[in-house]
This record gives structure tokens, C-alpha cells and sequence, in this order.
């Protein structure tokens, strides 16, 4: 709350910059300082620019990782700079402030950012999706390659702001794939698979994916489905258990996928340790998305696909596939999945009820 309270401070001293900028400043000195039980370094301020003083008192207060990165970032002048210091200070009026004056100015970032916010209702503002669509075309005429690739998406689906426009899409969103953005990549793949407003085509379908699949893990899992199943491409189930395995470094899909190819000796040589090893790691990011809310999928298509999993862990203690049988974990699994709506599930907890 004292940091918040020194942003309420800031707003009234927006006449004298330098005099904001050194508040925030050893504001955040001092509380990071006492948060942390460190030292207090004093700092001659006479002779320093206020970017300097603000650069000196990150290198002696924060004990962050990225500390270069902040640092850099303060001293750069322009929008970043003061956007961050914005941050720091927690202050939501002046982060709305510095996004809208920057936004006015044509900068794209700046843009895209306040686009958020409206999109989202974040820092105190009311959710418009007119003025974030406005925000979002400006940032996209101007080549920001998020902006290019959120507008790409709005336009490929209905949104009470934009007209579904397939083309248009397209061709935004391979300006935002072409600067290597993955999400725009894995868009394009899955446009061009399930032929989404444009013919399907199967060269561009897995040229996007391929690509998108180095920085994006639900691209690989899909590509992972698409070598499993022989679609548009000959079956290969190696390369579908190898997909499988770059994606499930984070994509639960593909650790419940991954899963059930050491199950079944698919594409790689059976190992029921390993496979309940990756239905376990499933079942628990299942869970742990579930509570958060997280998406990802159709809200319909999450449930159910978690629901699965958590039920697929279930019937693993239930029968000991890969692991010693236990009936009550075999019930906690069961009945998250039932609570999901999954209806085997229910008949699950009523057959362990019997037995």
C-alpha cells in the first residue's frame, strides 16, 4: 500500500517530471530495500540525470534477475521508460496516462498496450472493445506484429466489432507469421489444415505449423496428431511420439498424448513407468487449469479434454498401469472427472463404491 500511495503522490507532481521521476525512485529504493532487509545506499543526486538516479537506485536495491534488463529499460528514454517507471510506481491513472499520451503520438506499442487495457478493463478503465479494435488497427497499420496477428484472429471469427473477413485475416496474419510470431504461425497452419475461410492446403498447413512448432508447443502437438493419424502426411508414429514430446514440455494435450504412446509401445518402445509418469503430469496440469481458468481450447472443448484426462488417471490406480493400484487415488481422479460432467467417471466411482 505505501507504494501505491506514493503513485497517488506522483499524480499531483505531473508538473514537475524530474522531481516524479526521483520519487518514484527512492520510493522504490526504499521500499524494495525494506523489503528485503537490505542495505540503504545513499546516492549523490546532484550531479545525475534523473534516468541516472533512477538506473542507480535499481542496481543498489533490486535483487531481480533481469536487474540489466530494468536498468536498460529506465535509461532508454521514450515510451518504455516511462511506462515501467508507471509500473513501479503502481499507479494506475499514470500508467493509463502514459499509454494514451504515447498512443496518440503513433507509437505502435503504445497502441497496442491501451488495447489491452480496454480489452481487458485493466487499470481502472471500462471494457471497450470498440476503442481496443480502434487502438488495435492503428498499431497493425503501423507493422506491430501482435497487433497484426490479434486483429488477424478477430477478423477470422465473429466479434461484435469487426466482420468476419477470411481474407483479410490471412493476410494479416501472415504479416505478423512472416516476423516470426508463433501464434500467427500455428493460426495459419490450423487455418490452412481445417480450411477456416480459405480452401485447405496441405503445403501451407504444415509449413506454418513446422514453423510455429519451434517456439510454440501446441503447434508441435498438433503436428503430433497430424503424423499419428496420417493426415496430409504419410503416418509416421515416431515422429508423432516425437512431436508429442517437444510439445509436453508444456501443453497438456500433448503429455496426455505423449502418455498413451508409452502405453502402447506407439512410436517408441512400451514403458508404462514413463507413460504414467505423463498422465500424472497431465492430470495435475488438467486440475491445476481447471481451477485457474485458464484457456486455451473452447471452454466446451477444455472441460471435456481435461475431464478425459483426469478420468484416464483415475482408471491408471484403479487397474495399476504403470504405477501400484490405489483405489483412493483412483477416486480423487474419478471424481474431479465426474464433477466435470464426464459420464463414465460417474460410473467409475459407482463400481469402486461396490467393490
Amino acid at each position: 500500500m505505501k507504494r501505491r500511495s506514493l503513485g497517488n503522490r506522483l499524480d499531483h507532481m505531473r508538473h514537475s517530471p524530474k522531481a516524479c521521476l526521483l520519487q518514484v525512485c527512492a520510493g522504490l529504493a526504499l521500499g524494495v530495500s525494506a523489503a528485503h532487509a537490505g542495505p540503504r545506499w545513499p546516492i549523490d543526486v546532484h550531479n545525475l540525470s534523473p534516468q541516472e538516479v533512477c538506473a542507480e537506485y535499481v542496481r543498489q536495491s533490486l535483487r531481480l534477475e533481469f536487474q540489466e534488463e530494468c536498468v536498460a529499460l529506465i535509461t532508454s528514454g521514450g515510451y518504455q521508460a516511462e511506462n515501467f517507471l508507471a509500473y513501479l510506481a503502481l499507479d494506475d491513472k499514470m500508467t493509463v496516462s502514459v499509454r494514451t499520451k504515447y498512443a496518440q503520438s503513433g507509437d505502435a506499442q503504445a497502441q497496442y498496450d491501451l488495447a489491452q487495457d480496454y480489452r481487458k478493463g485493466r487499470f481502472g478503465l471500462e471494457v471497450d472493445h470498440e476503442a481496443a479494435t480502434a487502438l488495435l488497427r492503428q498499431a497493425a497499420q503501423l507493422g506491430h506484429t501482435s497487433a497484426q496477428r490479434d486483429l488477424g484472429l478477430l477478423h477470422l471469427e465473429s466479434h461484435p466489432t469487426v466482420k468476419p473477413e477470411p481474407q483479410l485475416a490471412v493476410h494479416l496474419l501472415t504479416s505478423a507469421a512472416d516476423q516470426g510470431d508463433a501464434l500467427a504461425q500455428r493460426a495459419l497452419g490450423r487455418i490452412y489444415r481445417h480450411g477456416w475461410g480459405v480452401p485447405t492446403d496441405k503445403a501451407q498447413a504444415l509449413k506454418w505449423l513446422e514453423k510455429a512448432s519451434v517456439q510454440d508447443y501446441a503447434a508441435a502437438t498438433e503436428l503430433g496428431v497430424m503424423y499419428e493419424q496420417g493426415e496430409f502426411v504419410q503416418q509416421d508414429l515416431e515422429k508423432a511420439h516425437k512431436y508429442y514430446k517437444r510439445g509436453a514440455l508444456e501443453d497438456v494435450e500433448a503429455m496426455y498424448l505423449l502418455a498413451k504412446t508409452y502405453f502402447d509401445g506407439k512410436g517408441t518402445e512400451q514403458d508404462l513407468a514413463s507413460g504414467a509418469y505423463w498422465l500424472s503430469l497431465a492430470a495435475l496440469d488438467a486440475m491445476r487449469a481447471m481451477e485457474s481458468g485458464s484457456t486455451g481450447y473452447s471452454a466446451a472443448g477444455l472441460k471435456q479434454m481435461f475431464a478425459l484426462i483426469q478420468y484416464e488417471a483415475g482408471r491408471m490406480y484403479e487397474t495399476g498401469l504403470g504405477v501400484k493400484v490405489d483405489k483412493a487415488m483412483a477416486k480423487r481422479w474419478y471424481t474431479r472427472a465426474a464433477e466435470a460432467g464426464f459420464v463414465q467417471a460417474e460410473d467409475a466411482l459407482a463400481r469402486l463404491q461396490v467393490n
